[in-house]
């Protein structure tokens, strides 16, 4: 993460769908605000770097442009990591991706 004054995180709780080139996830932000166009460098389970970008944020059920601290909602990253991703659980604990807002 080049600029930590700027970092986001995103708890991925339930991968709703993925391909290669991107993921529809349901998340929690831990840190932020996040907003739409963040770019995301780092995986919690994986030590290799990723490039994510954030494209699209659904926040009780429209479509917005951020996601408060503290708030779960429905994202759209892409990128060539969105297959890595995985839907977390209580037993296997939960995936993070972390990176800032651009």
């Amino acid at each position: 993460m080049e600029d930590i004054s700027n970092g986001v995180e995103l708890q991925i709780c339930e991968l709703r769908a993925f391909n290669r080139a991107e993921a529809t996830a349901t998340v929690r932000n831990l840190r932020g605000p996040v907003f739409r166009s963040a770019r995301f460098c780092r995986v919690s389970d994986s030590p290799d770097p990723i490039d994510l970008e954030l494209t699209e944020i659904s926040w009780y059920g429209r479509a917005v442009d951020e996601i408060p601290t503290g708030h779960t909602a429905l994202v759209t990253p892409r990128g060539a990591a969105a297959s890595i991703l995985r839907s977390g659980n209580l037993s296997d604990g939960w995936q993070c991706i972390e990176g800032c807002n651009t």
